[in-house]
């Protein structure tokens, strides 16, 4: 059986607001980050990195990782089922 924390997790703060895309299942409890982007463009006010909808979107993959788990372990099933193992 997978050694990983339950689900369902969730990227934090998912908005333009946000100083990370966090993955967490809990409000104190960081799962995951996404490595936030540099701002080339001068658009954050301390001239750093800033959340792209790129960095939102691998934190919302990260967040589904617990369901695909699920849903691929149901695949295995179903084929071994057909299989008779």
């Amino acid at each position: 059986m997978a050694q990983h924390t339950p689900g369902p997790w969730r990227v934090a703060g998912d908005s333009e607001n946000m100083a990370e895309a966090e993955v967490i299942d809990s409000p104190t409890r960081c799962i995951a980050w996404t490595a936030n982007t540099f701002d080339e463009s001068g658009e954050a006010s301390d001239g750093g990195e800033i959340v792209t909808e790129e960095d939102i979107a691998n934190g919302r993959l990260i967040a589904s990782a617990p369901e695909l788990l699920q849903a691929l372990q149901l695949v295995l099933d179903i084929l071994d089922h057909k299989e008779g193992r």
